[in-house]
């Protein structure tokens, strides 16, 4: 259910960027997205038996949609699907058998990875995916976190005040998480690269 969402949410931002940019309806509705993709990540981190086959599919997707995503958004920052595989590997690492200073450590350069490459979303959306592994059994916790990590990311990244709106996808995690079910794995991991690839060409269309 809560991924389906997540779908809908994603493409109709994507239809509001590219050919309504004027319309902030799109862009509201967008704001939910981001977060159920990371609740998504989080979850497949706690059921996944395959860890590494987990985040390399990661990786393959974010390869491949590099590429539409750039066209299709004319930008230089690395895909949503890069800082997805980012804070699944901060999961990973905050979940390992290390000293606490060295898993902190080791998540800090992740971050600084995130800002100083470009990931899209940048520190913002590794701590997000963070959060909610972290906090997933203490909602307050979870509330008040991804409400700073979203206030901060509006002042550091510039983005518009609407983004504050994610927040609202916290309660969709909470009401629909137990109704969730399992997506045919080609529509899950196909639709990032292809409703890209889709919309990419569409404007090449509705511009000529």
């Amino acid at each position: 259910m809560l991924k389906i969402i997540a779908m809908l949410s994603m493409l109709i931002d994507h239809v509001g960027v590219i050919f309504f940019p004027n319309e902030m309806t799109y862009s509201i509705v967008g704001r939910l997205a981001f977060p159920l993709f990371c609740w998504g990540i989080a979850e497949g981190f706690i059921r996944t038996s395959h860890f590494y086959k987990y985040l390399t599919r990661l990786i393959v997707i974010a390869i491949i949609s590099q590429i539409p995503y750039n066209y299709l958004f004319n930008n230089i920052y690395l895909n949503v699907c890069f800082t997805l595989a980012l804070g699944l590997l901060a999961i990973k690492i905050y979940s390992c058998q290390l000293h606490y200073s060295l898993k902190t450590l080791i998540i800090i350069v992740l971050l600084l990875i995130a800002d100083g490459f470009h990931f899209e979303y940048g520190i913002y959306g590794v701590l997000s995916v963070l959060f909610l592994h972290i906090f997933k059994s203490r909602i307050y916790l979870l509330f008040l976190c991804q409400t700073l990590n979203t206030i901060f990311s509006i002042y550091l990244y510039s983005y518009q005040s609407i983004q504050i709106i994610s927040i609202f996808a916290l309660f969709l995690i909470i009401g629909l998480k137990k109704f969730d079910f399992k997506i045919n794995p080609i529509i899950n991991y196909s639709f990032y690269p292809l409703h890209i690839t889709i919309l990419y060409y569409l404007l090449i269309f509705n511009t000529n």
